[in-house]
């Protein structure tokens, strides 16, 4: 083999070896953004219905700052609601209510949505939304928005 031809194939194999990189680079950021719109989506979501969830008893009066699996399904339900505040990615097997009720301003999960395997996101009855592990979603007390 010449030097030649040699030293091209070698140009030939570092040129694919940094386009291959750069692909897999620019497609892991790409992957990022997604998740992370994804999540931004859900949060925006979950605060909408925390926000209607408190609209919704202040018009019942200061004694129903409790509610129960069922006042949070009809929330969710009543129109197909949670449609409007989830994308179409997010399916009522994805989300989980707190049951079987819930005090609006303290620190339990009123709701959570499952992403993925990976990923829970929910709000608790103070209005604070965040990630939520495994570990959390398996002791806390809920059923699923598919289920009766």
């Amino acid at each position: 083999m010449s030097v030649n031809l040699r030293s091209a194939l070698i140009v030939s194999s570092i040129s694919l070896l940094a386009l291959v990189t750069l692909l897999f680079g620019v497609s892991r950021h790409i992957g990022g953004s997604n998740r992370r719109y994804m999540e931004e989506v859900v949060v925006r979501g979950l605060r909408q219905f925390y926000s209607d969830l408190k609209d919704k008893t202040a018009a019942s009066g200061p004694s129903k700052a409790i509610l129960s699996t069922a006042d949070l399904r009809s929330v969710l339900l009543t129109g197909e609601r949670y449609k409007r505040y989830f994308p179409s990615f997010v399916t009522q097997k994805d989300i989980f209510l707190a049951t079987p009720h819930i005090a609006l301003g303290n620190t339990n999960f009123v709701c959570m949505v499952r992403l993925n395997l990976e990923t829970l996101w929910g709000i608790n009855g103070a209005g604070e939304s965040g990630r939520a592990s495994d570990s959390q979603f398996g002791r806390w007390p809920h059923v699923g928005l598919d289920t009766e």
